[in-house]
């Protein structure tokens, strides 16, 4: 009686070392693994997350997790799912978890924690990808994480290697799923289908089990991230002009979302904007709302939005904004360039602006108003102002069928006031009357 009786108080010493754990039938629940660092160290040990908190799945994974600090434990042969946590702590350990593993450090290592999400397809977990929250958005890290989310809705289509980020959601709303976050997890699924948090135990109290203090909070633990909120208010959903070049690209769709970003309604839009990139690509039938920044970076051009005026270049051409006083003048078809860092301005769409009156001769613009004749020579670094020759440094010139003439010079002539601001993407011209 005397040997039962203390093999009875061994055990119970042995229980009042074990931090508050959770019941859990090993043979009836799945789990989601995650890797374990122990000072940047990789362990084989059967650990899982659920809402932001590690579990070890027996008392074993101790053994390998802290070898040193369990060297003299003798624990419970129950299957039991513990804390990893209290552990951490009763062994002065640091540490931190992400979706896809946890690390574990003390003493002076120092560990670099990714801050990647996991992504969940019709609530099967995608190998391999990277996905981070941003601003309350959720980014992929490349354009090859998309193949590897949408491998169906990809195929055969064309997108860069280049390593750009790209918004998660745009693709998502694309292929017509729907995208729910939650905490580090992000769930993508059809119509019908129904997010599912992956399968875990339950973690009802154990009475018969000693507690714990209060667990305390460790610096540095990655908070829950919120989920992306929809502006109550949406912009103004008008037409969005895209500038290519310097070319004003007409007859297309191009809105802006809720959030203030360009999208088209389908991919035919996108070839009328890059007509030549997308001669041999053959995009697929769906339509959804497909955020034009994507497609630029695909195909190499530079993207600058201003309001509901997006420009894009590949060639460098430089964008420029006219302003009568405070009022943007439109240019129908080929915009402002600069061109020897002089400002070239279509005259037709200034002069009307303007009130001038312009009547075009052989190699001959002339510009007049109730007061004054300008004459240009196209192709000349001359010209006249009521009958008077001066000169210029750069020739008014024929471009895509219209007219360029060095603004400067011209509204000058009529006694105007010229200003310039280029300490934007957008360079601004200013005349002023």
């Amino acid at each position: 009686m005397k040997t039962l009786r203390n093999l009875f108080m061994l055990f119970l010493c042995v229980l009042m070392l074990v931090p508050t754990t959770t019941a859990f039938a090993a043979n009836n629940e799945t789990h989601q693994y995650v890797d374990v660092y122990v000072n940047n160290k990789l362990v084989e040990a059967d650990v899982y997350v659920d809402d932001n908190i590690a579990w070890v799945a027996n008392y074993s994974q101790l053994y390998i997790i802290f070898p040193e600090e369990t060297r003299n434990f003798n624990f419970p042969a129950v299957q039991e799912a513990s804390s990893l946590k209290n552990w951490a702590i009763r062994f002065d350990y640091t540490l931190k978890i992400t979706n896809d593993a946890v690390y574990l450090s003390n003493g002076d290592n120092i560990v670099t924690v990714p801050e990647n999400l996991r992504v969940y397809v019709n609530n099967v977990r995608v190998k391999g990808v990277n996905a981070y929250l941003e601003n309350d958005i959720v980014w992929l890290e490349s354009y090859s994480d998309v193949f590897k989310v949408f491998p169906e809705e990809t195929k055969g289509m064309y997108l860069p290697s280049v390593k750009e980020p790209t918004r998660l959601k745009s693709w998502a709303t694309d292929f017509d799923y729907k995208m729910v976050v939650d905490g580090f997890n992000v769930y993508l699924t059809k119509e019908n289908d129904t997010p599912q948090k992956p399968n875990i135990p339950n973690k009802p109290s154990d009475p018969g089990t000693p507690s714990v203090p209060n667990e305390p909070t460790i610096p540095g633990e990655p908070s829950k991230p919120n989920q992306p909120s929809t502006p109550s208010n949406p912009t103004n959903p008008e037409n969005v002009k895209v500038y290519v070049n310097g070319i004003l690209i007409k007859d297309v769709s191009v809105t802006l979302n809720s959030y203030g970003k360009p999208v088209v309604s389908n991919y035919s839009e996108i070839k009328k904007i890059f007509p030549n990139e997308t001669k041999n690509i053959s995009f697929p039938t769906v339509i959804g709302t497909i955020e034009l920044k994507q497609w630029t970076y695909n195909f190499g051009y530079t993207y600058i939005q201003k309001d509901n005026r997006v420009y894009l270049t590949n060639t460098g051409v430089t964008p420029i904004e006219i302003y009568l006083d405070t009022a943007l003048i439109d240019f129908p078809d080929q915009q402002p360039i600069i061109l020897n860092n002089r400002t070239m301005i279509p005259i037709r769409a200034v002069s009307e602006s303007l009130g001038w009156n312009v009547s075009w001769g052989e190699n001959i613009v002339t510009i007049t108003n109730n007061y004054h004749t300008l004459i240009l020579y196209i192709g000349k670094n001359y010209y006249t102002i009521d009958s008077v020759r001066k000169t210029m440094d750069v020739p008014a010139q024929i471009m895509n069928n219209r007219t360029m003439v060095p603004i400067r010079f011209v509204a000058e002539a009529f006694g105007y006031n010229v200003g310039y601001d280029g300490s934007d993407d957008v360079k601004i011209v200013t005349i002023n009357r």
